[in-house]
């Protein structure tokens, strides 16, 4: 059985005692895409990934990649990489001579090792050992291991843990990249500001559930129709031209009125027609974190 889908999880659910950490969730991921899976801490997103590479069998429903479960995979290491959890390293392994044993055990060319320390851009630490990795060079060690067979698929929990803003940016366009190549990438982060820069879809989910499966630009249509803001000389007085033109003005904070709509040339110009001097105008879309707080409100937990 093939699918055009990297990754299927159709009705899943899992209970741990009375505990039912995913509650019949469906969503999907395609070739070619990066997609965020967030949530509140217990919504089941831990225990779906984990579902997906095997670790945990679903009491019912289906955890599908590449079409089948990952225990029927002909080629697990060169369908599906994952990073969910820190793996044990030994401190005093070489990062070069951790993904040497991987690759040994694995079958695969002594090469591939090089080409995935370049890939992560580790180059300069490869030949160091472990214990004094720092955490986000940590990070890009779990990566090239999961990079090691080459895989189509990658499902990774917090990727940006440890590293610094030089290093969120790598991760975005290397992340990017990946999906420009056509693989699929599963990545769960609370930091949704940067996720916002490097997905194409998120699925949202809270208490075991889904709650939207979205593009990005669909998400933050949920969130409420996008503004124009704008700080003026004469506040009061552009609030009822504008009124008077049509425009609905939904708050006057200040210098500051904020307008309905996403056309800031029409808002700036009756300003500029009445001589009203401008210091400020922008649109204003609704961010993926105010459409992550409403969708979850009183969602928080399940633990």
């Amino acid at each position: 059985m093939t699918s055009s889908y990297a990754i299927e999880v159709e009705a899943l659910t899992k209970r741990f005692g009375k505990l039912k950490a995913v509650d019949g969730l469906s969503f999907s991921a395609e070739y070619g895409s990066v997609v965020g899976f967030i949530g509140p801490n217990g919504a089941g997103k831990t225990t779906t990934m984990r579902s997906l590479v095997g670790h945990i069998r679903p009491d019912s429903g289906r955890a599908h990649v590449a079409g089948r479960p990952y225990r029927e995979l002909a080629d697990p290491l060169g369908t599906v990489g994952t990073v969910l959890e820190a793996s044990a390293v030994h401190p005093g392994r070489t990062g070069r001579n951790h993904l040497r044993i991987l690759a040994r055990q694995a079958g695969l060319s002594p090469r591939r090792v090089q080409e995935v320390i370049d890939g992560v851009g580790l180059e300069r630490a490869a030949g160091r050992r472990v214990g004094g990795y720092s955490l986000g060079m940590r990070q890009r060690l779990a990566l090239a291991a999961a990079l090691l067979g080459d895989p189509a698929i990658l499902i990774i929990d917090e990727p940006a843990n440890g590293l610094d803003p030089e290093g969120v940016r790598w991760l975005r366009e290397f992340l990017r990249g990946l999906a420009a190549e056509g693989r699929a990438v599963l990545v769960s982060s609370h930091g949704l500001a940067e996720l916002a820069l490097m997905i194409d879809k998120a699925v949202v989910v809270g208490h075991g559930q889904l709650i939207a499966q979205q593009t990005l630009a669909g998400l933050r249509k949920l969130a409420g129709e996008p503004t124009v803001q704008i700080s003026v000389s004469e506040p009061d007085r552009l609030a009822v031209l504008l009124a008077d033109e049509g425009h609905q003005v939904l708050e006057h904070t200040g210098a500051t009125l904020t307008v309905a709509g996403n056309d800031p040339r029409a808002v700036g110009r009756v300003a500029f027609d009445h001589g009203i001097g401008v210091d400020r105008l922008l649109a204003a879309e609704p961010s993926l974190e105010e459409a992550y707080f409403r969708l979850t409100s009183g969602k928080d937990s399940i633990r």
